[in-house]
């Protein structure tokens, strides 16, 4: 049960926004530098999004799951989302939009929990126990264990999504 496993206070001390964009006006409106005055950039837009979290406290934990005097910080975490739109003028009243979105553009391995008794994203800490190994090797084929124990370890809600490419189309109307 994952409520056994982490000890989580759930709120960041630092959460830092920021986003930069900039569009270029359509042929009728358009005022901007003389090099972007063909039809390429009317009506392109850039925006990239970036949020900064410190790292989540939590309670440390030993062995069984006792709370003992310590808190602990998971990693800080670091988003970056690009998005690159370009509109297309049909007719008077609609307009056609091609966009391209990429969430967590650099790919970074975010973590967002972690086991208690070790502070890792993907070790809690029960095969290295001493105390586990009595245990551990009771087992039928005590390495096949090992090796089962590390993949159940592997939780992905522990982590950020991998880089996603989002590609759409929209009709404006």
């Amino acid at each position: 049960d994952k409520e056994d496993r982490y000890y989580q206070i759930r709120i960041s001390e630092l959460v830092l926004n920021a986003t930069l964009g900039y569009r270029f006006a359509d042929r009728i409106n358009y005022n901007g530098p003389a090099w972007a005055n063909n039809g390429v950039f009317h009506g392109l837009s850039a925006n990239i999004y970036y949020q900064f979290r410190k790292g989540l406290p939590y309670y440390k934990t030993r062995s069984g799951g006792y709370l003992y005097n310590g808190i602990g910080q998971t990693p800080n975490i670091n988003l970056f989302n690009l998005n690159i739109q370009k509109d297309f003028a049909i007719g008077k009243k609609s307009v056609l939009n091609f966009f391209l979105t990429i969430e967590n553009l650099f790919n970074f391995q975010n973590v967002f929990e972690v086991y208690s008794d070790t502070g890792l994203d993907d070790d809690d800490g029960f095969l290295a126990n001493p105390a586990s190994q009595s245990y551990i090797n009771a087992q039928t084929n005590p390495d096949s264990y090992r090796l089962l124990y590390q993949l159940h370890l592997y939780d992905a809600s522990n982590y950020d999504i991998p880089r996603i490419w989002r590609i759409g189309i929209a009709l404006k109307y």
